[in-house]
């Protein structure tokens, strides 16, 4: 859905940019945690704002390509007083290229990402290949990922490709319908109306 055009986003986010992974704010803030959490497409930052809350002494990076959604959600994490969110604003294949190299993550949550039904966009689909490699980079060692969506062409791709990239299948639920944590806005909505939804849970052995 495109988002309606707003003259103060970039303007917050540039104002804003020590909460950015790209400065050195950013690392020396991680090394004080002992778990990190990093999301990818996080929209308008309801789950990364209701985790930060549940786990505060969690270190969370929120990744985002649309720059109005990233200030919206960067607005509220920043209203609300939370000091372990970061942010990334820009397209997830460049994060290994500005991510510093002591970074690594516990968990990635790849929460209801954008399906890409045309076979010709499936390299874009953040469970593709070309993503999965960079998820072996930044993961600490046996890190997770944790997909959830509603669409099961979507799911069972990237089942089939977790499993081709050497990730172990921890979890598998083909109809997802009680979450033991906090829930994204779509994981919210789908639940309230029944809708059917599909949870992969894997880890990456590293060594």
């Amino acid at each position: 859905m495109r988002q309606k055009f707003k003259p103060w986003a970039e303007p917050y986010l540039i104002a804003n940019e020590d909460r950015m992974i790209t400065s050195s704010k950013s690392l020396d803030d991680y090394s004080i945690f002992h778990e990190h959490i990093l999301e990818i497409g996080m929209g308008k930052g309801d789950f990364l704002l209701r985790m930060s809350k549940t786990y505060p002494h969690t270190y969370f990076l929120g990744v985002e390509l649309n720059k109005i959604c990233g200030a919206i959600a960067m607005k509220k994490i920043i209203e609300e007083d939370i000091d372990n969110v970061y942010f990334f604003i820009g397209n997830a294949n460049k994060l290994i290229e500005v991510l510093p190299k002591e970074i690594k993550f516990d968990a990635i949550y790849l929460n209801f990402p954008d399906p890409w039904p045309k076979i010709r966009h499936h390299k874009r689909r953040l469970t593709s290949k070309n993503f999965l490699d960079i998820y072996k980079q930044i993961l600490k060692h046996n890190g997770k990922i944790i997909l959830k969506t509603d669409h099961l062409e979507l799911f069972n791709d990237s089942v089939m490709t977790f499993e081709q990239e050497g990730f172990k299948i921890l979890s598998l639920d083909r109809n997802y319908s009680i979450s033991s944590g906090p829930m994204s806005k779509y994981e919210e909505k789908y639940m309230n109306i029944g809708k059917q939804m599909y949870k992969v849970e894997v880890s990456y052995d590293k060594n």
